[in-house]
């Protein structure tokens, strides 16, 4: 399976906001408890600055749910491509999907993003759930999904070009 991610991004007193959209395939890896995610991710940060709260909520078509806070990096390539590394902790319930050994799980994540005109961008996401030894097992799951990402503005204000060309000072 593969994913489709959206991101919002706004610009108010100097605050960036975005919120993305993914889809993709669980244990894209490993391939023995594969099944359909989509994730929700709301990042926060300042302006011109690559450092990024986040908070994460994923889901798969096995009702296994993620949800976490963390941060990310943004790194960027170029006027148009970013590369983002992303470490969210959080509480994994594995429903009737892949059993991780532990209900603290943590997400490391990967993901290359090309800047659309008007801020919003494209993402290729590659991410990796574990317990870090913490529980009696530890198989780790693997994901790929695709995103999509676009600016988010407060009502009465205006939205944020913040694209890697203008570094949000449109």
């Amino acid at each position: 399976t593969l994913s489709t991610s959206t991101s919002v991004r706004a610009e108010d007193a100097g605050r960036t906001q975005s919120l993305s959209f993914a889809t993709g395939w669980f244990d894209c890896n490993r391939k023995q408890d594969e099944a359909f995610e989509t994730r929700l991710e709301y990042r926060v940060g300042r302006a011109r600055r690559p450092l990024r709260g986040v908070a994460v909520a994923a889901l798969t078509d096995d009702s296994s749910l993620f949800v976490g806070a963390g941060v990310g990096y943004q790194i960027d390539l170029g006027q148009r491509w970013a590369v983002t590394p992303v470490f969210v902790p959080g509480y994994y319930r594995k429903g009737n999907g892949k059993d991780l050994g532990y209900s603290l799980e943590f997400r490391s994540q990967i993901e290359l993003g090309y800047t659309l005109a008007g801020g919003s961008r494209v993402t290729i996401a590659f991410s990796h759930l574990s317990n870090g030894g913490l529980g009696s097992r530890n198989p780790g799951e693997e994901s790929l999904t695709i995103g999509f990402e676009l600016p988010l503005a407060r009502r009465g204000s205006r939205p944020a070009r913040e694209s890697a060309r203008t570094g949000g000072t449109e």
